[in-house]
């Protein structure tokens, strides 16, 4: 076996051994028979429900704070030791950590996992907190979002307004920031977070707290519709484990907090989880991610105690998982303000003519769209063929129409040119037409369009590219016009048009230098004059004009002869053999033959 192919099998057996030891605590949901993730209730049927239940809103909604927590500092991170009284009498020892953020429109980031982002299908499209914390540079860090066993992401990923995936219309409770620096948390729709707004979201499972009270229950009756990898949506909801969760408190704070935990051995279960949230000060929250996933990083150092084995069984390693929650310093975005502006303290302070939160809008008033659009509420609305900003970029290769949102239609054709960026049809090249450039002009048509005309006067056949007549048998000219019968006739006019001009020349200028020759000499100026005339003239010599009328009296017969033999039944003389008398006679009666 190839030395590179047993390498590259070693770093995969080893790279999934690796999976299967970190995942002994489980707590994934959703995973059923067909590989399909989530609930199957649509958007308009969680509505519906919520509005039994009387609420009118399918999410929450709160203005991001944009002030300093305790101390003056951007967050604070706390670790707490509590103890909890179970309904069953017994008592259980909570630690964890919770975070405040308090500037979270600014300073809060849904980072998907390094190298490769929730896209990849493989098993290295997920990293440890620890790893993606590093890369981003976060200075707190948990982990976020639900996966596949094969590492791929779950739910909703919204990473600084690149989004990742947009849910495809599962309804899990999401976590979001929007553009305009609110906090929605709660059921929303997949093309409404596709079609942007957002500048992050996440997705969780099960709506702890909504509106300062306990959603367990009806998140229960909302979202199950399958079972998980733990059991039914009950035993999830019940087992205890290690938590993890994000909301907001009424001031619109973030809050995210941990709690440490084994399934099945310690931890709180989801229900308990919503009260220790509410105890909090959390007035809305998700479920995300828990079991061996549930870490904790806080200035690059793993803060927490993660519930995976890893080697000696002594000892605890983090879980590599999908998506983070990460805390940084307050940041504008994007971080260059589209390079039309200036970052202070997270806000972005941009030059005219553009606005918005990034500085990435232009206001079409002051620029009026280069000429090529129409300025509609400080956004161009750009014409056919134009796209952009400005509306200044032409469309790119088979893409036209306002805005350039239209792709041309796919045509296969080894005429076409390019795809008309304003309607869309197709160029053709010089000679064909037609929808996809397939047919040939129509005779008597050609060049661009076929929009020419030719004329080969019914005698040839027109070139659909040049115009060029190709002329029947017996036919030539520019135009097929001309033919044999014509050509000696053409040929003698021209040459007794040439010989006679020659000859008259001639006499006039003998006629020119006799006079001069007998002048006086009181003429002596005149003679000198004619003289000149005379040397620049053309003198033909008499051999040379024999030769003209040799040649012209040639052609006259050959041009007779022809017109006798196409008529030869009205010339006795060509029609048949006839005797020595019979020819005598016609040679008297036919002298000029």
């Amino acid at each position: 076996m190839d030395v590179n192919c047993v390498f590259y099998l070693a770093v995969f057996t080893a790279t999934l051994a690796l999976q299967i030891c970190s995942c002994a605590d489980v707590l994934s949901p959703y995973q059923i028979e067909n590989g399909e993730f989530g609930p199957w209730r649509s958007h308009r049927e969680i509505r519906s429900a919520l509005q039994d239940h009387g609420f009118n809103d399918t999410y929450e909604e709160i203005k991001a704070a944009n002030a300093a927590v305790e101390g003056g500092d951007d967050y604070v991170v706390h670790r707490f030791i509590d103890g909890l009284w179970r309904e069953d009498g017994s008592h259980a020892a909570l630690l964890g950590h919770l975070t405040v953020v308090g500037r979270p429109a600014y300073m809060l980031s849904v980072t998907n996992p390094q190298p490769s982002g929730c896209n990849s299908q493989y098993w290295v499209s997920r990293s440890t907190v620890k790893d993606t914390a590093q890369h981003r540079k976060c200075q707190v860090a948990m982990n976020a979002g639900f996966f596949r066993g094969s590492g791929a992401c779950l739910g909703v990923v919204i990473s600084d307004r690149s989004v990742s995936q947009a849910g495809d219309n599962k309804q899990n409770p999401v976590f979001a920031i929007t553009d305009e620096g609110d906090i929605r948390v709660g059921y929303m729709n997949s093309d409404e977070i596709a079609s942007g707004g957002y500048r992050q979201a996440v997705s969780g499972i099960v709506w702890l707290v909504r509106n300062g009270s306990s959603f367990v229950n009806e998140s229960i009756a909302l979202e199950s519709a399958a079972h998980e990898e733990t059991g039914t949506m009950e035993e999830f909801v019940d087992v205890v484990s290690a938590r993890t969760a994000i909301g907001h408190d009424s001031e619109g704070r973030v809050i995210i907090v941990h709690i440490e935990g084994q399934t099945r051995k310690r931890g709180v279960n989801l229900r308990e989880f919503a009260d220790v949230l509410i105890e909090h000060g959390v007035v809305n929250a998700i479920n995300l991610d828990g079991g061996g996933s549930a870490t904790t990083v806080v200035r690059d150092v793993v803060a927490s105690y993660p519930s995976d084995h890893c080697g000696n069984p002594i000892y605890r390693c983090g879980r590599r998982v999908s998506t983070i929650i990460c805390v940084h310093g307050v940041e504008c975005y994007p971080n260059d303000c589209s390079e039309h502006g200036v970052c202070n303290a997270g806000v972005c302070h941009c030059r005219a003519p553009y606005r918005g939160v990034g500085c990435e809008l232009l206001d079409c008033n002051l620029a009026h769209c280069t000429g090529h659009g129409t300025c509609n509420k400080g956004v161009c609305d750009c014409d056919s063929g134009w796209t952009g900003t400005h509306c200044n970029i032409t469309c790119p290769d088979r893409t036209y129409g306002p805005d350039c949102k239209h792709k041309c239609e796919y045509c296969w054709s080894a005429h076409k040119k390019s795809c008309d960026r304003f309607n869309g049809t197709w160029l053709c090249d010089d000679g064909y037409e037609g929808k996809c450039c397939r047919q040939v002009c129509k005779e008597g048509r050609f060049g661009a369009g076929c929009a020419q005309e030719c004329d080969c006067s019914s005698r040839g056949h027109c070139s659909h590219v040049t115009g060029e007549c190709t002329c029947n048998t017996g036919w030539y000219g520019s135009d097929c016009s001309a033919n044999d019968t014509t050509s000696g006739t053409d040929a003698v006019s021209s040459l007794l048009t040439s010989v006679t001009s020659s000859v008259t020349h001639n006499s006039s200028t003998a006629t020119a230098s006799h006079t001069a020759s007998s002048g006086t000499a009181g003429n002596a100026s005149d003679t000198d004059d004619t003289t000149v005339e005379h040397k620049s003239g053309i003198v033909v010599p008499p051999w040379l004009l024999a030769s003209i009328v040799l040649i012209m009296l040639a052609l006259l017969v050959d041009t007779v002869y022809r017109r006798l033999w196409r008529h030869k039944n009205a010339c006795p003389l060509l029609s048949r053999r006839r005797s020595a008398e019979e020819s005598e006679h016609l040679m008297t009666s036919f002298p000029d033959l």
